[in-house]
Parts: structure tokens; sequence; C-alpha cells
């Protein structure tokens, strides 16, 4: 059984398991991504996101098809909002 954790993205709450990207947790929850998704493989850039771990008023930036964060939950906000539908 896979350890879940708490993600808020766009607001809304989810839950999701542990070993995912930030991308795939965003298609985990329901989010189709529609545009910079890019190579998948943190080769390109084009999925790069800014989030923050709760409790930590610091914003990070990371390749969201790569990043898996060991401090959950965060906060989601993907760098162009046209990302998903």
């Amino acid at each position: 059984m896979e350890n879940m954790v708490t993600v808020f993205l766009f607001g809304k709450k989810y839950e999701v398991p542990d070993s995912l990207t930030i991308m795939e947790a965003m298609e985990y929850s329901g989010y189709q991504l529609v545009r910079g998704c890019g190579c998948r493989n943190g080769f390109c850039g084009a999925c790069a996101t800014i989030y923050r771990i709760k409790g930590d008023r610091e914003l990070k930036a990371c390749l969201a098809c790569s990043t898996m964060e060991a401090m959950l939950p965060l906060r989601l906000r993907p760098r162009a909002m046209g990302m998903v539908q």
C-alpha cells in the first residue's frame, strides 16, 4: 500500500501517492496537462514550476516532471496557468 500525502493544487486539497512527481500528482488529481509538459524527462525545462512547502515562507523552483519533495504538503502554482484544463 502506498503512502498518501496531501497536496494543494490551485487552492484545492488532494491526496496523492508520495512517490509521484509534481506533474504526475497533477494528473493523478484529475488535471489534464495541455501545455508546458515538454519532454517529461527534465531536459527541456518546459515544466518549470514554483511551489511552497507548508510552514516554509520560501518559494522553491523546480521541474514538475522530475521533482519529488520529501516534506509535504506542498502548495503548487505552475508557471503558466494555461498548463492545465
